[in-house]
């Protein structure tokens, strides 16, 4: 089962590279990356999977955390990742950006976030 939770805004043609970038940042920091982009479609969305038990059943709580964590972690870079697409930001800013955020720092790799925060 998987959830996909795409951002709504469209990624220009000339701002993919920027966010290939961006989204590489991302999911290097994140414990659960999911980050992508479709480039036929122009959009960026964060996915998460998870598989089903052996009866071929997933539980509504796995349900629930496989939803809120697909939404809450989108939401938590939209303005990043919204700021390099729509802002021109640099790609190299986004994990600052993000890291300002409050709450964030516990859903990035202690080991990644220690190296991306410090700059």
């Amino acid at each position: 089962m998987q959830c996909i939770h795409p951002l709504p805004f469209e990624v220009p043609e000339d701002k993919i590279s920027a966010a290939e970038s961006a989204i590489a940042r991302i999911n290097h920091a994140l414990t659960l990356p999911g980050f992508g982009l479709d480039h036929r479609n122009g959009f960026i969305y964060f996915r998460l999977s998870i598989p089903r038990r052996d009866d071929g059943t997933i539980s509504a709580k796995e349900l629930q955390r496989l939803v809120r964590t697909s939404i809450s972690t989108a939401a938590d870079f939209y303005k990043p990742l919204s700021g390099v697409v729509l802002e021109s930001k640099s790609p190299d800013q986004v994990m600052v950006d993000a890291a300002s955020q409050a709450g964030l720092s516990s859903k990035l790799d202690d080991r990644n976030a220690e190296t991306k925060l410090d700059t």
